[in-house]
């Protein structure tokens, strides 16, 4: 996910809205404002502070400018998957959309490709060969080697994981843990620190930080204490009830309130009568939580009865680990596109869909006519056939293809492959109606002001009102309001209705296409059962993106030419060519090549410099012979220290991973398990 040309919806964002910097008088007066600068300084040396908000100060072309991030500012930060303010490193050239000064999103640019990032989850494994296998909320799981040690990991540790991509051998690789647990040493001294210096304006940040870092982590950790990781379930239970008592004793000491956690899911039953409340999260087992006197329901910012609430309500519900009593319910208007889901679609193009003049319109002897256009953004024609299917609408009724439509500004839809005509829409005249392009990002079926928005191809999120009277199109067909979907493709032959004052734009016409497949490639970093014959696989793209896919009996799994199946795949091997749902992530089709490098641990039992060899003998199976070539040596890795050759390797060296060429046996990278009392 993370990568300079980063396919954002914030960088996107931000380059459609400005490409010149901004003075601060500016950001007062305009609406949106794109700013690019380098951060100088970062402070919360402030009362606004204790509500959350930072000021960031930019060095811009055009002098000093200052905004000021929220709870609300969307960051990104290559290599972190959630990142907050501080992760972002002063010097570091950053873009930014803001709004009357306040940042509503923050992207830090790398300077160069990113081989880095963070991965953060629960361990679900740790092998005494080094290996690590890292588990998050969403599903998605890492196995590599730990390069730093020795590695004490149980399983439900929860850790940030620094990943690195080694580029010869294609392996990915742990280079550096942080243990949630450890992150609370530091803020309960940061605490102390605080109260011993009398520094009263720190105190309520770093009471929230605590609170939050407890409610995340608890979270994470008790939604992995489920029958899908019964092997692990004692040791998991156990590291769970540690990092509860760890909280409350910490939480309890500094006044930050008691260990939470939070559930996000669909309401599943309601006992008015016990006031009980039971949600069912997309992934994991149904929590029950107790609402009480001072727990806050709210919907659309608005407070609601608990009598209000109802099956299938979707919601998110923050609740005390101890009580079982929900503090605050916020209920949802509906789904919201998966902000993974979004970045993909909006990677991929609509290749069938042209708006433009129309040029002629020929007819030949026993055929339907022959439709050519202008396209006004690249001035190409194109020339699309008629079929007894295509669907011609003027101003939105059907109509008969005739000389009329000569000089006509339409929408076409249509095959790219066979260019057969699928849909040839006019265009209202009116010019503040202009296409809309997009997918489809929240979608409520009843019919409520602002029920729909659309993320359009640059980034935005645009809301809308579908009524009873808006046409719903679907690949030029019309279909009922039901079959709308997240995620679905929205053509630029959506047309909406001029709105009065600040209301929503009320949707005319509302064309759709189902989401098209997904390109995907990459490395399998890891594998899980998913239960009904199908496995969830790991995909760390060369751009250290990491995705996960559903792969089932319908999937066809190629290698070399021929069918492996499921069973077929391993970590390590290479997807070549594939695509997969962006929205189910049901994979149609994958063609897989063996992994670049073939890997071993062990210990080293020979070393012959004048060979430039070493022998490895693994846990099971014969010693194997590796090649170390001399034109380009591989990297020797012990705890980080990367500066080795071969003439600092000795026999009884642990090696926790070799990755080799198979082929020829040289050496693409070794991994050294650290030298006890000498590497600590």
């Amino acid at each position: 996910m993370l990568k300079l040309g980063f396919v954002s919806l914030i960088l996107a964002l931000v380059l459609t809205v400005a490409t010149q910097p901004a003075s601060a008088a500016v950001l007062g007066q305009s609406s949106q404002t794109g700013i690019f600068g380098e951060v100088v300084n970062i402070t919360s040396d402030h009362p606004r502070a204790v509500a959350g908000e930072i000021d960031i100060t930019l060095n811009t072309a055009k002098g000093s400018v200052e905004v000021t991030a929220n709870p609300g500012t969307m960051i990104r930060v290559p290599g972190l998957d959630q990142p907050s303010v501080e992760d972002i490193p002063l010097g570091s050239s950053v873009a930014v959309l803001a709004s009357n000064g306040q940042a509503d999103s923050i992207l830090v640019i790398p300077v160069r490709p990113v081989r880095s990032r963070h991965f953060t989850g629960i361990v679900t494994g740790a092998g005494e060969d080094g290996v690590v296998d890292i588990e998050d909320d969403r599903g998605r799981m890492i196995s590599a080697p730990l390069v730093t040690g020795p590695s004490s990991l149980r399983p439900g540790y929860m850790v940030t994981a620094v990943l690195e991509q080694d580029l010869n051998s294609g392996a990915i690789l742990i280079t550096g843990l942080d243990q949630a647990l450890d992150n609370l040493k530091r803020l309960e001294a940061a605490l102390e620190r605080a109260e011993k210096d009398q520094a009263a304006g720190k105190l309520p940040a770093l009471r929230q930080r605590l609170n939050e870092n407890g409610n995340r982590h608890l979270t994470m950790a008790q939604a992995f204490l489920n029958p899908s990781h019964s092997l692990r379930q004692g040791q998991l239970k156990e590291q769970f009830e540690a990092a509860q008592n760890a909280y409350s004793q910490g939480m309890s000491r500094f006044g930050a309130g008691k260990p939470s956690a939070t559930v996000s899911g669909i309401v599943i039953s309601i006992d008015q009568q016990r006031k009980q409340l039971t949600v069912q999260p997309a992934r994991f087992p149904p929590v029950q939580v107790i609402i009480g006197g001072d727990t806050a329901i709210k919907f659309q910012g608005r407070d609601i009865p608990f009598s209000r609430l109802d099956v299938a309500n979707r919601v998110q519900v923050r609740y005390g680990l101890e009580s079982r009593t929900a503090s605050r319910v916020s209920v949802s208007a509906g789904a919201t596109l998966d902000k993974t889901a979004a970045k993909v679609l909006l990677a991929t193009r609509d290749p069938g869909a042209v708006t433009g003049t129309v040029l002629d319109i020929e007819r030949f002897p026993g055929e339907l006519p022959h439709i050519t256009l202008r396209d006004d953004d690249s001035q190409d024609t194109v020339t699309l056939n008629m079929s007894t299917e295509s669907v011609v609408l003027i101003d939105g009724a059907p109509s008969a293809v005739n000389r009329d439509l000569l000089d006509t500004e339409v929408t076409a839809i249509f095959h790219p492959d066979s260019l057969e005509l699928i849909e040839l829409d006019s265009q209202a005249s009116d010019g503040d109606n202009k296409p809309i392009r997009g997918v489809i990002h929240r979608f409520v079926a009843k019919n409520l002001p602002g029920n729909l928005t659309i993320l359009t191809r640059d980034g935005t999120i645009r809301t809308f009102s579908r009524t009873t009277e808006t046409v719903v199109r679907r690949n030029g067909r019309r279909v009922s309001v039901n079959e709308v979907r997240l995620g679905d493709v929205v053509r630029a032959n959506t047309r909406i209705v001029n709105a009065s004052g600040d209301a929503a734009p009320v949707l005319e016409v509302l064309s759709l296409s189902s989401p098209p497949l997904a390109p995907i490639h990459g490395t399998i970093t890891g594998i899980t059962n998913a239960g009904q014959g199908s496995m969830r696989a790991t995909i760390t793209t060369n751009k250290l993106d990491i995705i996960d896919i559903l792969v089932d009996a319908d999937t066809q799994v190629v290698q070399k030419g021929k069918s492996i199946g499921l069973d077929g795949l391993t970590l390590g091997q290479r997807i070549v060519n594939g695509a997969y749902q962006p929205i189910t992530r049901k994979v149609d089709r994958l063609t897989v090549q063996p992994p670049r490098a073939a890997s071993i641990s062990g210990e080293i039992t020979l070393v012959e410099e004048y060979l430039s060899a070493v022998t490895i003998q693994p846990r099971q199976g014969g010693p194997v012979i590796l090649i170390f070539p001399q034109t380009k040596p591989p990297t020797i890795t012990r705890q980080n220290k990367g500066n080795l050759n071969l003439s600092d390797l000795k026999a009884g060296d642990r090696v926790r991973a070799a990755f080799y060429d198979p082929a020829t046996n040289r050496v693409l990278r070794l991994v050294l398990a650290p030298v006890p009392d000498l590497d600590d």
